[in-house]
């Protein structure tokens, strides 16, 4: 594979194993064996259970990257903050005086009044209100009480 490094190669045959169905899990006593591929293109890898310290440094890791993460979203959300405030105030039609009429203004919308109340179709289900409610049928009832 001309071109590729020694990873890219490596990550090919993984997903070309994954794709092909070529992977076999085995297990002997605490021990796992994960084989990819077929023929003289294998890999093989063992795989096992890590001791304490690793997974606390890995735990560390990952909880250090997860809060570098949160930082830098939280930046960019005061940053994206921000930037829409400043659009906000320099919108012309926001300018007293601004040429344009009636334009696409967010406070304007919000402060319109309720909207018009819809009217109940009398008969008609709540939840679904495309269908009628279906009433108990009322049959016919005879007392028994006067056959003596």
């Amino acid at each position: 594979m001309y071109g590729y490094g020694r990873q890219d190669r490596k990550n090919l045959m993984h997903m070309t194993a994954f794709l092909a169905g070529e992977v076999n899990i085995s297990g002997t006593g605490h021990r796992l064996q994960c084989t990819l591929g077929k023929g003289s293109s294998t890999l093989t890898y063992d795989l096992y259970e890590a001791t304490a310290s690793e997974r606390k440094d890995d735990l560390k890791h990952i909880l250090f990257r997860l809060a570098d993460k949160v930082t830098e979203l939280d930046q960019k959300l005061a940053d994206s903050t921000n930037r829409l405030d400043t659009l906000r105030q320099n919108h012309p039609e926001r300018q007293v005086g601004a040429k344009g009429g009636a334009g696409f203004d967010l406070d304007m919308q919000r402060n319109r009044g309720p909207a018009a109340k819809v009217r109940r179709k009398e008969g008609y289900s709540i939840l679904n209100p495309e269908s009628k409610r279906v009433k108990a049928p009322r049959g016919v009832h005879f007392d028994e009480e006067d056959s003596s």
